[in-house]
C-alpha cells in the first residue's frame, strides 16, 4: 500500500497547481498542472535519494517516512485550496467529436494494454539484466547510491534517476513488480505534454487529439513503455524541457525558467542523449531572447542551467570521485563517440540511423536496401561498417524486428518524410507559426547526435524523442493539408472525413504485432507472460543460461550460504536473475557482492562496509575452466558448474 505515497503527493499536488493556476496566463490549467507536479514528483525523488544516500539512510523506514509526510503535505495544501476556492474547480468534460472520440478510444486501448504489459511481465530487458536492476539491488543493499566495487562500470557511471525512481518503488512495495511502471507513467505524461506542445504550436484540438494518437502509436514507444530501461523517461523531460522554453519564449518569468532548468536538469540525470537533444532547443532559446531581452534572457539562461547542473550535482561529484570526469566513464564515452567527424562520416551515419526504420518482413527487400547503402557509401568513400563510426564487435545489418531493442518506426517515418514534403511545399505559410524553428531544433538534434555518436544497431529505442517531439509535427502538416477550408463543399468535407477516420484506423490496425508479440513480454501465443512463469521472463532474452543460474541457485541452497560473491567476466553477464533466485530459493537476508574486482571501482573494496566481507560461496560467470579462486587471501574451490556458472565454496 505504501508505493501510492508518490503518487498521493503527485494528485494533491496536481490539484494544488490546478487551482493556483492563472487562467488568464495558462492555457489548458488541467494538463499545465500535470507537467508541473510532475517536475515536483521528479525533483522530490532527486532530493530525497541523494540526501538519505548521504546518511546512509535509504530504507523502507525512511523512504515511507518521507514520501508519507509530503504526501500528507500535498493532501493538506490541496484540501485547503479546494475549501477555499470551489468555484475554481471544473470537472467538466468537453463535447468531443466523433473523429476526437474514436482517437481518444484507441490512444486509451493503447495505453491500457501496455500497462498490462508493465504489470504483469518483470524487468526482463538485457540492459535491466545486466546494469539497469542490478544497481537498484546494490543500492537497497548498501543502503546509499554511492559508487561501489563492481565489474560493471555502466552500473555507476550512466546517469541514474529512472533507476532512483524505480528503487523508491520497489522499496516501499518489496518487490519488483512495478519496476516497469515508470516508463509507462512517463509514456502518458509524454502524450500530456507533446499535445501541449502542439497547442504552443497553434494546433487546435482536433490536431492536439491526433498528435497524441501519432505518438502513442510509435512502435518504438509502444516496446520501451513497458521496460525498465529510460527513453521514454528522457523523452518525457525532454518534452517537458520544450514545451516551457516555448512558454520562455513567449514570456520571461522565473516560474518557466524554474521549470525548464528542472526539465533539462532531470532529461541530463536519466541519460546522456538528452545532451545532444536539448542543445538545439537551449541555442535557440538563448539566441531567440539575447536580441530582445538582452541582460535579461542572459540572466534566466545561466539560472536555467545552474538548476540543471546543480540537480547532477550528486551524480557528477560521484563520478568525478571515481573517474575523474562528471560524466561517467571515459572508456564509455570514447567507445560510443565517432573518432570521425567530417561530411562523409555525418551521411553515413545519417544514412545508416535512418535505415534502421526502413526493415521490413521480407529479406529480399532488407538485402536490397542494404545493397543501396552500401553503394552509396563506396561512393561516399567510407566503409559501411568503418569502426571509426561504428560500434565495436558490431556491423550494420538492416531485419526487421519486434523486440524492445532494436524495432524500427517504418509508418512514422514514412509519415514524417510526407509532412516534410507537404510542409516545404507550403513553408511560406508556416512562417508567421514556431513550427519551422521547432522542425529545425528537433533536426538540429538528430544532426548532432549522427555526428557525435558511432552507429549501433539499437539506436532506435534512443531516436524515441525524435519520433516523440515531431508527432506535433507531423499531426498539424498532414491536418492542414488535407482539411477543407471553412466555406469547401459537403462532399469535399465528407471526403477528407474520411481521410483522417482512415490515419485513425490505419495507425490502429499496425499496432498489434508490437502491442501482443514484443518479443520478451508477448500478450499472445506460445511462451507469453499470462501462462510463463515470472522466473522463467527473467531470461527472456537469454534462455540459454536458465538452466545454469537455476542450478547455481539449487547448489548455494543447499549449502545454506548468505554472504555470496559475485565474478562477472563480461560487461553483458545477467547479474540480477541471481537476485531474484536467490531471493525466492535461498533466503530474503542475504547479502551479494561483486569479488575480485580488477577495475577502477575496485578501490572501494578495501572501504566499509565492502573490506570485511567474507563470503562463503563465489559465483562466477563464464569462468569454469578455473578450479580454485582466490580472495583476500583465501582459497575457494570449484564445487559446482554447469553450462557459463561455476559456484566457488570455501573447502
Amino acid at each position: 500500500m505504501f508505493i501510492v505515497l508518490p503518487l498521493i503527493f503527485f494528485t494533491g499536488t496536481t490539484l494544488t497547481f490546478y487551482i493556483n493556476s492563472d487562467r488568464r496566463i495558462v492555457s489548458s490549467p488541467w494538463r499545465n498542472s500535470f507537467l508541473s507536479s510532475a517536475l515536483i514528483t521528479g525533483i522530490l525523488v532527486v532530493l530525497i535519494t541523494e540526501v538519505l544516500s548521504f546518511l546512509h539512510l535509504i530504507s523502507f523506514f525512511w523512504l515511507a517516512s518521507m514520501w508519507g509526510f509530503f504526501s500528507l503535505l500535498a493532501l493538506c495544501t490541496g484540501a485547503s485550496l479546494i475549501r477555499s476556492r470551489r468555484e475554481q474547480i471544473n470537472f467538466r468534460l468537453p463535447i468531443l467529436s466523433q473523429f476526437e472520440k474514436i482517437s481518444l478510444c484507441s490512444v486509451t486501448l493503447i495505453t491500457l494494454i501496455v500497462g498490462i504489459t508493465a504489470l504483469v511481465s518483470p524487468p526482463n530487458n538485457w540492459d535491466s539484466m545486466t546494469y539497469h536492476m542490478g544497481r537498484i539491488f546494490h543500492w537497497i543493499q548498501n543502503r546509499s547510491v554511492h559508487h561501489y566495487p563492481t565489474h560493471v562500470l555502466r552500473q555507476l557511471s550512466l546517469n541514474p534517476w529512472a533507476e532512483f525512481s524505480i528503487m523508491h518503488f520497489q522499496i516501499l512495495i518489496g518487490n519488483d513488480r512495478f519496476a516497469n511502471v515508470i516508463q509507462f507513467l512517463t509514456m502518458i505524461g509524454s502524450f500530456t505534454g507533446i499535445s501541449m506542445i502542439a497547442m504552443q504550436l497553434g494546433a487546435n484540438r482536433k490536431e492536439q487529439i491526433l498528435t497524441v494518437l501519432v505518438a502513442a502509436t510509435i512502435p518504438m514507444g509502444i516496446l520501451q513503455a513497458s521496460t525498465t530501461q529510460n527513453d521514454y523517461v528522457v523523452t518525457f523531460w525532454l518534452i517537458c524541457l520544450v514545451y516551457y522554453l516555448m512558454l520562455l519564449n513567449k514570456r520571461l518569468r522565473i516560474t518557466y525558467t524554474l521549470a525548464a532548468g528542472s526539465s533539462l536538469g532531470l532529461a541530463l540525470l536519466t541519460k546522456a542523449t538528452a545532451y545532444l537533444y536539448a542543445f538545439p532547443f537551449l541555442l535557440y532559446f538563448a539566441l531567440r531572447n539575447l536580441k530582445t531581452h538582452k541582460f535579461r534572457s542572459i540572466t534566466h539562461s545561466c539560472f536555467l542551467i545552474a538548476l540543471a547542473v546543480i540537480l547532477n550535482l550528486g551524480y557528477y561529484i560521484r563520478n568525478l570521485q571515481l573517474f575523474g570526469y562528471p560524466f561517467g566513464d571515459p572508456h564509455i564515452v570514447d567507445i560510443c563517440r565517432n573518432q570521425l567527424m567530417n561530411a562523409q562520416s555525418l551521411t553515413s551515419n545519417l544514412i545508416r540511423n535512418i535505415a534502421i526504420h526502413v526493415a521490413l518482413p521480407s529479406k529480399f527487400v532488407n538485402t536490397a536496401t542494404y545493397n543501396v547503402i552500401k553503394i552509396i557509401h563506396a561512393n561516399l568513400g567510407i566503409n559501411i561498417n568503418d569502426p571509426a563510426t561504428t560500434f565495436s564487435t558490431t556491423k550494420f545489418h538492416i531485419y526487421f524486428s519486434l523486440h524492445e531493442d532494436f524495432s524500427g518506426n517504418l509508418i512514422h517515418l514514412i509519415l514524417l518524410m510526407l509532412c516534410s514534403i507537404f510542409f516545404f511545399a507550403r513553408v511560406k505559410q508556416w512562417k508567421k507559426t514556431d513550427m519551422v524553428s521547432y522542425y529545425a531544433a528537433v533536426s538540429g538534434g538528430f544532426l548532432l547526435f549522427c555526428l557525435y555518436l558511432k552507429w549501433q544497431p539499437w539506436h532506435s529505442r534512443l531516436h524515441l524523442p525524435l519520433f516523440v517531439l515531431l508527432s506535433p509535427f507531423i499531426a498539424m502538416v498532414l491536418w492542414r493539408s488535407f482539411n477543407p477550408i471553412e466555406n469547401a463543399r459537403l462532399s469535399s468535407i465528407r471526403r477528407n472525413s474520411i481521410f483522417f477516420f482512415s490515419i485513425v484506423f490505419f495507425l490502429m490496425f499496425t499496432c498489434p504485432p508490437w502491442l501482443f508479440y514484443n518479443w520478451p513480454k508477448k500478450l499472445v501465443g506460445p511462451g507469453n507472460i499470462f501462462t510463463t512463469s515470472r522466473i522463467e521472463q527473467y531470461f527472456s532474452n537469454r534462455w540459454d543460461v536458465k538452466d545454469s543460474y537455476v542450478g547455481a541457485i539449487d547448489f548455494l541452497k543447499t549449502k545454506r550460504c548468505s554472504d555470496i560473491g559475485i565474478v562477472l567476466l563480461g560487461e553483458d553477464d545477467f547479474e540480477y536473475p541471481f537476485v531474484v533466485l536467490i531471493q525466492n530459493q535461498v533466503s530474503d537476508s542475504f547479502r551479494l557482492e561483486h569479488v575480485n574486482v580488477n577495475n577502477i571501482s575496485s578501490k572501494y573494496s578495501d572501504v566499509p562496509p565492502f573490506d570485511n566481507f567474507n563470503p562463503c560461496a563465489i559465483l562466477c560467470v563464464n569462468g569454469e575452466g578455473d578450479n580454485r579462486l582466490l580472495f583476500k587471501g583465501h582459497r575457494y574451490v570449484k564445487e559446482w558448474s554447469s553450462g557459463s556458472v561455476t559456484v566457488f565454496a570455501r573447502p
